[in-house]
């Protein structure tokens, strides 16, 4: 079985920096990277964009019917 998608909370962004993204996408090429963040922690995850993840899912997701 192969991973497809990995989310990626923002506290492991905090304490291992961007470079953790470029680390997945090494090691594990076609995996895509979603970084899952509050508001507070927008800037964190725009660097993990910058440095690769394919996506950003902001917390608490509000889905309207």
């Amino acid at each position: 079985m192969r991973e497809d998608v990995v989310l990626l909370g923002v506290g492991f962004l905090k304490s291992r920096g961007a470079a953790l993204v470029k680390d997945i996408n090494g090691r594990f090429p076609g995996v895509r990277i979603l970084v899952v963040y509050g508001k507070e922690d927008e800037a964190v995850a725009v660097a993990g964009l910058k440095a690769g993840a394919h996506g950003a899912l902001v917390k608490p997701l509000t889905i309207e019917s």
